[in-house]
């Protein structure tokens, strides 16, 4: 298995920078929240399915606690933080709502949607069914299509369309497992991997310029398909030998390290606190300094406080919580 840190840490830049358009000057410097998201998912298939092989597969049970293990305390310290400590959810007393906050979906759509897909991919794994999943993909465009045709494609929309980019983000999760599978032979060198990932890049902001430009928004869909090979050749890039010993240097090494073990947290508290008057408030780079400071320490807190939770849960529940 290749080292996929520095690859998931420049997924969390770009979609915590996705979050700051409010606090750039030039709003359209806050981009990347898409192709961050589709590394994570990526990344997600790809750990599945190594994680699979090394073990050996095993049932259900354990397999979907482990993951939950990882995933909700965070979730539920977050959500416990921000209704109680600095009062920013809103729940009332019926059990629907509760249900909704703190098991599913959760407002972060992200933890909503990879739950589900848990089931799925686990399914595919047991199964073996892993050797499919190109033609999984490829039908699965079928739905994507059909809900597709029926968006409002007068802008940019394809992001925001609820559940429909579900079909995408999974496609993605299906395909980064499978990808785990024939990683192993290089097929790109540092430069070429490199280029790929610029060439990609480029095409895919020149789609949305074009876009924009020429009010040819029916195209977006595009934009999905080039994330394809842009995952693979950020893969080989951030994942290469000289790429990675220029950031396993001090300078690097240690943030890369702090952002990779707490992407989650990351994840789940920077809407919180981009949004935060305490940020806002300050005028450009400060609200950034700011934000950062903010994201870092309590990111730091959430995390230690989840593993505290895990560790009395598992002195309560004992035998049961030792198979995660």
């Amino acid at each position: 298995m290749r080292n996929t840190t520095v690859l998931l840490t420049f997924a969390v830049f770009l979609i915590t920078n996705s979050h700051l358009d409010t606090l750039y000057p030039v709003p359209q410097l806050g981009t990347g929240g898409a192709i961050g998201n589709v590394i994570f998912f990526f990344l997600s298939g790809y750990g599945l399915a190594i994680s699979w092989g090394v073990r050996g597969g095993e049932t259900f049970a354990p397999w979907i606690l482990r993951r939950i293990v990882r995933v909700y305390p965070s979730v539920l310290v977050v959500n416990i933080l921000f209704l109680l400590v600095v009062p920013r959810l809103e729940v009332d007393a019926s059990i629907e709502s509760i249900f909704s906050v703190f098991v599913w979906p959760t407002q972060f759509w992200f933890i909503s949607a990879i739950i589900v897909f848990y089931f799925v991919i686990y399914a595919v794994l047991q199964g073996n069914y892993l050797r499919y999943a190109p033609f999984i993909i490829l039908l699965l465009w079928i739905p994507y299509l059909v809900i597709y045709s029926g968006l409002e494609l007068d802008r940019f929309s394809i992001e925001d369309a609820g559940y429909f980019k579900w079909i995408h983000y999974f496609q993605i999760m299906l395909f980064g497992a499978y990808f785990s599978e024939r990683s192993y032979t290089k097929r790109f060198s540092l430069v070429g991997a490199a280029l790929g990932v610029v060439t990609c890049i480029f095409f895919y902001y020149g789609l949305k310029v074009w876009m924009i430009k020429y009010d040819v928004f029916y195209i977006q869909f595009l934009t999905h398909i080039i994330l394809y090979p842009f995952l693979i050749f950020a893969y080989f890039l951030f994942t290469a030998d000289g790429f990675l010993k220029l950031f396993s240097r001090p300078l690097f090494a240690v943030p890369v390290a702090f952002v990779s073990s707490h992407a989650l947290e990351i994840y789940l508290l920077q809407y919180f606190i981009y949004s935060d008057p305490i940020v806002s408030q300050h005028p450009f780079p400060l609200n950034v300094f700011y934000f950062i400071s903010i994201l870092v320490a309590s990111s730091y807190v959430v995390r230690r406080s989840a593993a505290c939770l895990v560790k009395l849960l598992e002195s309560r529940f004992g035998n049961l919580w030792r198979h995660a």
